[in-house]
């Protein structure tokens, strides 16, 4: 019996002690769950946007706008204000707070400020290259000419003979032009420009005779200085040697550009500047230059110059149409024309013959001539085709005029002094513009 009383006892024991340690488990699991609820109140964790709930708005249906504020009447200084609405500068007055939504297209609530057009036609800068096809006259050389050279006693006799009468140049003429300029400011309204113009391509090359000497260009025809050989009076000897008689005409402007009118398709620009021309006629020994020989041909040439220097002032306009359009320009300058007869070498002592069949030394070569006021005005007219924004092709007409120069026909004239005569030029042109 006590062996069965110890065993039942130990029984209970073993049945106690597992009691005992199924409530420790549980409070052991109550205080680690009382544990978490606490560390979750002290850190909440952040719940996912998906979970937020949204008010159901329809996927067309317009964001809520803000009603406009009421004006204020005169009596309503004691109505209540209505409650400030929450904005998110802390202001108190602004749109009711909204999570962005991407699927709507928001709008601000002014337009942006809108930039200003530049005035056509694009680009701030342009060059343009032109051909020409000019007429210029130049006026027929009236008479021969004879050029004394020394003799062996120091006495001065006629030697070379030039057969200058009735001589002149072609009218028509190639010329080359240049136009460019560039715009002060991004709406293309204050800008410089500038243009180029020279014809001087041709020529005329007729005979001279010599009796007794012979002419010798050591350097060759072109532009060469010439030698003169002599033998005694009676030799039967007569030289033949080539002359040149030709025209050149150069004119560069430069000017402010004021745009006074400018609109969608034309434009008005106002200019201010200055203008140079120069109208030359030259007489010389040989045939035209070349570039290896250039200047050696005025050391014995006979020339009526005439550089002008004026202010401009001008119009000038364009008009459009699609990918057409039309340019003019009108340029009036005022200023002052200094014309000179230049001789050099063995023109330094010219004379003309006389219609009794005299020889006359120049006036022209000892009444040299006072500067002059004269006026120079200019027209171009265009009609072309634009390319894309950036090139043009055009075609066109200009005209130059100076109204006083003095012309190589004129110094060889025995009047004293020289007679002013005026000038025009015209030219057909085709050429392209580069805009960028």
């Amino acid at each position: 019996m006590t062996y069965q009383g110890s065993k039942s006892l130990s029984t209970r024991t073993q049945h106690n002690c597992r009691r005992v340690s199924d409530v420790l488990a549980t409070l052991l699991g109550l205080m680690a769950w009382a544990s978490c609820l606490a560390g979750q109140e002290n850190n909440p964790q952040p719940v996912p946007s998906s979970t937020v709930a949204r008010p159901s708005v329809p996927p067309q249906a317009p964001l809520p706008l803000l009603p406009p504020p009421a004006l204020q009447s005169p009596d309503s200084s004691t109505a209540p204000s209505p409650a400030p609405i929450d904005s998110p500068s802390g202001t108190g007055v602004g749109p009711p707070q909204l999570e962005y939504d991407p699927s709507y297209l928001y709008l601000p609530a002014t337009a942006p400020p809108r930039r200003p057009e530049a005035c056509r036609p694009l680009g701030r800068w342009w060059i343009s290259p032109a051909l020409e096809l000019a007429w210029f006259p130049t006026p027929l050389l009236p008479r021969d000419l004879g050029l004394a050279v020394p003799d062996l006693d120091g006495s001065r006799f006629i030697g070379p003979r030039l057969l200058t009468a009735q001589r002149d140049v072609p009218t028509f003429q190639a010329g080359f032009a240049l136009d460019g300029g560039f715009w002060l400011d991004s709406r293309n309204r204050f800008g410089l420009d500038s243009s180029f113009f020279l014809l001087g391509g041709n020529a005329t090359i007729f005979p001279g005779y010599a009796p007794e000497m012979l002419v010798l260009f050591p350097d060759g025809v072109r532009g060469g200085a010439p030698q003169l050989l002599i033998f005694p009076p009676g030799t039967p000897l007569v030289d033949a040697f080539p002359m040149t008689y030709s025209s050149r005409y150069i004119t560069v402007d430069v000017n402010y550009r004021h745009n006074l009118a400018c609109a969608d398709r034309y434009r008005l620009d106002l200019l201010i500047g200055y203008r140079h021309a120069f109208v030359q006629d030259e007489l010389y020994f040989g045939e035209p230059p070349d570039d290896r020989s250039y200047d050696q041909h005025r050391d014995n040439r006979l020339a009526a110059s005439n550089p002008f220097h004026g202010g401009q002032l001008g119009l000038a306009g364009e008009y459009r149409g699609g990918p057409w359009f039309v340019t003019g320009a009108v340029k009036v300058a005022w200023g002052v024309v200094a014309p000179k007869i230049e001789a050099t070498g063995l023109f330094l002592d010219t004379y003309a013959r006389t219609s009794g069949g005299l020889w006359q030394r120049l006036p022209a070569l000892d009444n040299p001539l006072a500067e002059r006021f004269a006026v120079m005005p200019m027209l171009r007219l265009t009609v072309g085709r634009q390319f894309g924004n950036h090139l043009r092709v055009y075609a066109g007409y200009n005209f130059y005029y100076l109204s006083r120069v003095v012309r190589l026909a004129e110094a060889l004239n025995l009047t004293v002094p020289p007679r002013l005569a005026d000038v025009w030029i015209q030219s057909i042109t085709l050429g392209l513009e580069a805009r960028f």
